[in-house]
């Protein structure tokens, strides 16, 4: 039974109190109030208690009236803590004011004075205030903590680490602060460190949220997408209405070509904030990616009308039209590219600009802007040495197109005439959903060939460094389902672009981009970041035989007249540009006889089209469209073709020499830049450079020519026909020996 005397009382409210039971403690504290509503150690008691129950207006008053009879720190102090939790921040820093200048030696006082500092954004007082409290108790981890969080605040990660780390070597043991310490290391670009504090903040409290949505995002940037996923869906389960991790799922479900849940995260995002610009742009992407080209203009433009300067949205835009073949609004959509690239603004990923203008130097700064904001920070690794002690030379290539694609129609024997004798060759596959039978053959040219689909960049750098590989080849650059960001980890002491961009990655960590001395000639090697490795004739690889379709096509099987001159230009729709369009007409016109022969696009392109030829007074019925056909009856079709008019600023590459070995002579447009000059190249080393124009009136009239002069087609096919049996073009054997001498020299 509790003593009935006041003193007794109190004593028993406090033993109450301070075991946890703070209303039967107030109950008593009341009581006891009605007798001696002057005691202030009485007041001030049930003032905590007050505030302890989430009575903070009641404890307030309770403070005031102890503090007239009786002022006193730490009455002060907790009526400066009552006021903090009601905002009232003002007050509550005069309380903590009151309360030090009662009892400066008071360190918990200075440091709650510096929270409340914090809070009003009044960092640099509130570092004073810390370093006070750290003064007067140096081991007072949770001021170190407190310390961090404002210098955090100040953007001065580097003391904000260094107060985080004082505070975990003084025990200090909260999500908080390993989350803030994961922020500080994020922001210092130590991902992998700020990934493992924010793991360690779940592991004290799993529903750490913040630290939750961190960690996908880290995972993200270091290209662990898989893991990022799992992430966001946690994130999700917790908070199924937040949008950050919707997008954020959205992109590594892209990364991870799972577009059909990546949309649907899209459209969930837009459900919580239909001007969510990140996941309207994330949503145009993904149907980008899936060809719904109409759908993917409609997200699109969406975006723009949100924010017209979304990084990278004006390029993807004007790339989306292209592939509608809607040409509204170009001049004015590319001169917005221009000029914002010329101000060094993240508007266009590099490969769109390829299709779009023939100017090296701004393909070279779009590539600089686009490497530096993805991928420069990620840059970790050091350039290993070359390894001296390797009895044959490790090559390894890097590509998601082991399949039936255009690279391995033009790599296939370069893979497979390797001397296994001097080069140990590696493929580092990362995309193995597309298998058939050029996959199953390539796969065994290799001396490992190695599915490197579901592992990070880093992952996959490390990887190589740890098989040693002397030379790393990206066949991808910046194409579609590229992996760039394993050669920014430095997977080989020397790294090289070939083949798959012809452009340069504007990197610092690609040393090399192969060519040809026509391609790239010494003049124009400015416009590369990378040293220009010159290979003897064209630098573009070829198989020396194809398998060919033996179907007995005929003219009538495709639409085409009998009788009449047949252009074709079997390009992406994306190559054409509305100039180039007008040019075709033009031939069209001063060749009566003629059609263009063309690949069957979307529905939208194909209408877009035809528009445009009537606008060109051209009839529509003078296009032919076909559809895409496998490889080896594509090339059986092309003989019936007379000639192949090429697209500009961005040649045909495959499709060029495809064309030539079908004996179809090629008309092309030389320009300045490396797409601009693959079909010259081509022609060069056949010896048939009379096929080689400078300027749109030559290319023209020399197709109008072709078209009205049969004797003068006659003898360009024939001796065509010649060059194929002389040309080092398709000599495989050949190319390959030129391509390892060069790898050898890179060596040395």
């Amino acid at each position: 039974m509790p003593a009935t005397n006041p003193d007794g009382l109190l004593n028993y409210a406090i033993g109450l109190h301070e075991s946890g039971k703070v209303i039967d403690a107030i109950k008593i504290y009341r009581q006891l109030q009605k007798q001696f509503p002057k005691h202030s150690h009485l007041l001030f008691l049930l003032g905590v208690a007050e505030c302890q129950s989430g009575n903070e207006d009641g404890g307030i008053k309770l403070f005031n009236q102890s503090l007239k009879i009786h002022p006193d720190a730490q009455t002060f102090y907790n009526k400066g803590k009552a006021l903090d939790a009601l905002g009232r921040l003002e007050e509550s820093l005069q309380s903590y004011n009151d309360a030090i200048a009662l009892t400066f030696s008071d360190p918990v006082s200075h440091n709650n004075k510096g929270i409340v500092l914090a809070k009003l954004n009044r960092h640099d007082e509130a570092i004073q205030s810390y370093n006070i409290a750290i003064s007067l108790a140096p081991n007072f981890a949770q001021a170190y903590f407190n310390k961090g969080s404002s210098l955090q605040e100040c953007n001065n990660a580097v003391e904000a680490l260094h107060n985080y780390e004082m505070a975990i070597e003084l025990k200090l043991r909260t999500p908080e602060l390993f989350l803030n310490r994961g922020v500080a290391l994020e922001g210092l670009n130590a991902l992998d460190d700020a990934l493992a504090s924010y793991q360690y903040a779940i592991t004290l409290f799993p529903d750490c949220f913040d630290a939750i949505v961190r960690s996908a995002s880290v995972l993200y940037k270091l290209a662990r997408y898989a893991e990022a996923t799992r992430f966001s869906k946690i994130a999700i389960g917790i908070n199924p209405n937040h949008l950050e991790s919707f997008i954020g799922l959205s992109s590594a479900l892209i990364q991870l070509k799972q577009f059909a849940e990546a949309l649907s995260c899209c459209d969930r995002a837009i459900e919580l904030q239909p001007d969510c610009i990140d996941a309207q742009y994330n949503r145009g992407l993904i149907l980008l990616i899936q060809q719904r080209f109409d759908e993917a203009l409609a997200s699109l433009k969406k975006t723009a009308a949100l924010n017209p300067n979304h990084d990278y949205l004006l390029g993807t835009l004007l790339h989306t039209k292209m592939q509608l073949c809607n040409w509204a609004d170009f001049d004015e959509l590319l001169q917005g590219i221009q000029e914002a690239l010329n101000t060094k603004s993240r508007v266009t990923a590099p490969f769109p600009l390829l299709g779009l203008v023939d100017d090296p130097e701004l393909h070279k700064l779009a590539s600089k802007i686009y490497v530096e904001d993805l991928f420069a920070q990620k840059t970790k690794s050091p350039q290993p040495d070359k390894y001296q002690d390797h009895a044959k030379l490790r090559i390894g290539y890097f590509s998601a197109d082991f399949h039936d694609h255009a690279t391995l129609h033009l790599m296939m024997d370069v893979f497979k005439n390797h001397d296994q004798s001097r080069f140990d060759v590696y493929a580092f596959s990362f995309n193995t959903l597309e298998t058939d039978n050029w996959y199953n053959e390539v796969k065994t040219y290799f001396k490992q060939f190695i599915d490197v689909t579901n592992m990070p960049d880093e992952s996959i750098a490390k990887l190589c460094r740890e098989l040693e590989i002397d030379i790393a080849i990206d066949l991808k650059g910046f194409t579609q389902d590229n992996r760039t960001g394993i050669f920014s980890f430095r997977a080989a002491p020397i790294q090289v672009n070939y083949l798959g961009y012809p452009g340069t990655m504007g990197a610092q960590y690609i040393d090399y981009i192969i060519a040809d001395e026509f391609i790239i000639p010494n003049e124009f090697q400015r416009f590369y970041s990378e040293k220009v490795a010159h290979l003897p004739h064209c630098y573009q690889p070829n198989m020396q035989k194809r398998v060919i379709a033996d179907n007995a096509f005929v003219r009538s099987d495709f639409g085409l007249p009998e009788n009449g001159f047949v252009f074709c230009s079997f390009n992406n729709h994306y190559k054409i540009t509305p100039k180039m369009f007008s040019v075709w007409m033009d031939i069209l016109r001063n060749a009566p006889n003629s059609i263009l022969w063309i690949l069957q696009p979307n529905a939208s392109a194909s209408k877009n089209l035809q528009d445009e030829a009537k606008i060109r007074g051209i009839d529509p019925a003078r296009i032919v469209f076909s559809p895409k056909l496998p490889i080896e009856e594509h090339l059986k079709r092309l003989i019936l073709a007379d000639v192949f008019l090429d697209t500009f600023p961005y040649n045909a590459h495959t499709t060029a020499s495809d064309a030539i070995r079908m004996g179809v002579p090629i008309v092309t447009l030389l320009g300045k830049s490396f797409a601009s000059r693959v079909a010259s190249s081509i022609l060069n080393a056949l010896g048939m450079t009379e096929l080689i124009t400078t300027n749109i009136n030559d290319y023209q009239n020399l197709a109008v020519d072709l078209a009205t002069d049969h004797q003068k087609l006659h003898q360009f096919k024939s001796r065509l026909a010649d060059s194929l049996t002389t040309s080092p073009l398709f000599d495989s054997v050949g190319f390959t020996n030129d391509l390892e001498n060069l790898y050898l020299q890179l060596m040395l």
